[in-house]
């Protein structure tokens, strides 16, 4: 993750969002450092704010450094210093940015402060000899999404399996996950597995072996951040339906890039669904999808707030079973917010005299 960068002439912030928030109001010992606008002749961009334990440190000079640069190994001179200590390498990106790379992950929660000795850069007055800044490395926080209870093939409803997601706001090591997620059926241990992600904050599990019998059960699935240094704890308890109660079992809404509503049905459904069967209040002209026990409905425009989704009888399953009951499903569509998208923060003009960070996550 790259770090947050503070913009010239800018007043450093370290309260980015609420974890920081709770992070510094929290910490009386150090607080942080604001950005003195005396800098902004040398200093153009640095690490500020929160950041991810697992980030680099860089400071950009305002103009390019006249001495000697060395792109290939790491800077001999002691230039930079924190408090407390990072061990560490500092390296040069080019003539005018330098990024200190740390051999480990910061502590979550610390406050950390650098000091770069400036006058080892450019002639500057005795007052700005040192450049003090400060960041946050961010603490650690967990959401598990239950994604999707399907049977393993549309002609056996015997066995089944739940897939979901373990989402972290920082990076985490992947070998502690297993210790986070567990599950069980009837007291019985079920087997969980995780399949590796291109993204760092999106971790995907499987509960194998989930069995459906003649009697409803349950699975219970527990969670316990602390394995990724994270607070939060919870369980959801899933119910699995019996062989032959073929209903709805949960439901989703999507809001982007497309709004939808997501059906999980217990059986796997035929391909083509009777129009009328599935109706969404207050929404006409409905597109629908089948993929095996999922239904896929899409309002024919952006909805928000609270509306139900009924499900009549005659629904029928992959084997021409029909449901028998009346069900009315309540959900909910966000309004969605609106965005901010800053590309070059060096170009855009601030809306007051001492300026504004925006220390977003990339």
């Amino acid at each position: 993750m790259k770090p947050a960068f503070a913009t010239r002439g800018a007043v450093a912030l370290a309260m980015a969002f609420l974890f920081s928030v709770l992070l510094i109001t929290g910490c009386k010992k150090k607080g942080p450092i604001p950005f003195d606008p005396a800098f902004a002749n040398y200093i153009s961009a640095y690490t500020t704010g929160t950041v991810s334990v697992a980030s680099p440190i860089r400071i950009r000079l305002t103009d390019a450094f006249k001495g000697d640069v060395n792109t290939a190994e790491p800077v001999q001179e002691d230039l930079l210093d924190f408090s407390p200590s990072i061990e560490g390498e500092l390296w040069w990106l080019d003539n005018q940015t330098l990024e200190f790379r740390p051999k480990s992950w910061l502590e979550r929660g610390k406050v950390y402060e650098g000091e770069l000795k400036l006058d080892r850069f450019s002639d500057v007055p005795s007052e700005l000899r040192r450049f003090r800044f400060s960041f946050v490395a961010m603490q650690q926080h967990i959401q598990v999404d239950v994604k999707e209870i399907k049977s393993y093939r549309n002609d056996e409803l015997r066995w089944m399996y739940m897939g979901g997601t373990l989402n972290t706001i920082d990076v985490c090591d992947p070998a502690s996950l297993p210790k986070t997620i567990s599950a069980e059926q009837n007291g019985k241990t079920l087997v969980v597995n995780w399949v590796t992600s291109d993204d760092a904050h999106i971790h995907h599990f499987t509960v194998d072996s989930i069995v459906r019998d003649v009697n409803a059960s349950q699975v219970i699935l527990k969670w316990d951040g602390d394995a990724v240094d994270a607070d939060q704890t919870g369980q959801k308890e899933q119910e699995i339906p019996a062989l032959g109660d073929f209903k709805v079992m949960y439901s989703q809404v999507i809001e982007q890039p497309e709004q939808y509503v997501v059906l999980h049905f217990s059986d796997p459904l035929e391909p083509f669904i009777q129009e009328g069967l599935i109706d969404l209040e207050d929404a006409y002209d409905e597109r629908f999808s089948v993929d095996g026990n999922e239904v896929r409905i899409y309002p024919p425009y952006r909805m928000s707030g609270d509306h139900n989704v009924h499900v009549h009888p005659g629904v029928k399953n992959i084997l021409g079973y029909a449901s028998t009951q009346e069900e009315v499903i309540e959900i909910h569509f966000e309004e969605i917010k609106p965005e901010v998208k800053i590309d070059d923060m060096e170009r855009v003009i601030l809306p007051s005299t001492n300026g504004l960070v925006f220390p977003f996550l990339p």
